[in-house]
């Protein structure tokens, strides 16, 4: 009779055991799914950072093409108050032409709507 309780006492101690393996894999299992989920979302993340990043340095360079452009036009109204008229309509032409070239115009569009 001893020896019948000793086994069912063994067997549930494998019982015991197994479920106690079965718990622990199962958490590894989980651990592993959510970092794995992880991983993916943050790569994704990253990616749209990267975009974002782009585009935020385009419109910098937009804005400081544009700056310059504006303190270009600035200095040929100083010439023109000078008496340096073609000197003054020439370098506004240019730099009026710079500011509205096609590439840079989409990009200082994007720019002003960024600051505003």
């Amino acid at each position: 009779m001893n020896y019948g309780l000793r086994t069912a006492s063994v067997f549930d101690m494998n019982s015991l055991r197994r479920k106690l393996a079965f718990s622990y894999g199962l958490l590894i299992v989980l651990t592993l799914a959510v970092s794995a989920w992880s991983i993916y979302h943050l790569k994704h993340l990253a990616r749209a950072i990267d975009v974002i990043l782009v585009n935020n340095y385009q419109s910098i360079t937009a804005a400081e093409n544009m700056k310059e452009a504006l303190e270009r036009q600035d200095s040929a109204a100083m010439f023109f108050i000078a008496s340096h008229g073609d000197k003054a309509r020439e370098q506004f032409e240019t730099n009026g032409q710079r500011f509205a070239e096609p590439d840079s115009t989409q990009t200082n569009r994007r720019a002003i709507q960024r600051l505003f």
